[in-house]
């Protein structure tokens, strides 16, 4: 009788690779970001396509293999939903050399820590109502105004989470794109449209 080998012992070369260049590109983040010289916000669309092909896979792994539920995620499941999370990594990295460049380096986190302070395990819990929370609380104090919610992209994106254990990783990652997404949009209109607001 072969012994069998766990299959998550066999991913665990693949996942140190595919986490490799994320950990170099936060180290890379600690340095002082300095001045920023464009306002080039990130694409969240690729995050939206890596969403479908997790579902895809989930419903083609559900229809090819039904007793797959009882194992967990396929490889490709969990190499998707790696490469979303890095990917959206880079997201909040970008979104926040933005948020740097449109207040003129006045803003209090730096892409370093907003990326990195996600690969905590608990402090994360906190660190998803944080950040998204100061770039509304900006948002408001430079437009005088108290419309935008500052927990509500954080809660979006623990629900997504949360619900991502049941429905599926596709929700966890259209949760946390769309939160991305729905933050450019804030700033584009109140602040990017606007500039005498960021004075």
């Amino acid at each position: 009788m072969e012994p069998q080998i766990n299959p998550i012992v066999t991913l665990i070369p693949l996942i140190v690779i595919a986490l490799l260049p994320a950990i170099v590109g936060l180290l890379i983040a600690k340095k002082k970001v300095g001045v920023v010289k464009d306002c080039s916000f990130p694409k969240v669309w690729p995050g939206y396509v890596l969403a479908v092909l997790f579902l895809i896979f989930n419903i083609g792994e559900a229809i090819l293999n039904p007793r797959s539920n009882q194992d967990g995620y396929s490889s490709w499941n969990l190499l998707i939903g790696l490469s979303g999370f890095i990917y959206w990594l880079v997201c909040v990295y970008n979104l926040h050399k933005a948020v740097l460049f449109i207040t003129d380096s006045r803003y209090p986190i730096s892409p370093g820590q907003a990326a990195g302070h996600h690969l905590f395990l608990f402090y994360n819990v906190y660190w998803i109502f944080k950040w998204p929370g100061e770039i509304v609380n900006m948002i408001n104090k430079r437009t005088n105004s108290s419309r935008l919610k500052p927990w509500l992209p954080g809660l979006i994106l623990l629900l997504s989470a949360i619900l991502s254990r049941t429905l599926g990783g596709f929700v966890w990652l259209l949760g946390y794109f769309w939160t991305i997404g729905y933050l450019i949009r804030v700033i584009k209109t109140n602040l990017v449209t606007n500039p005498e607001s960021t004075a």
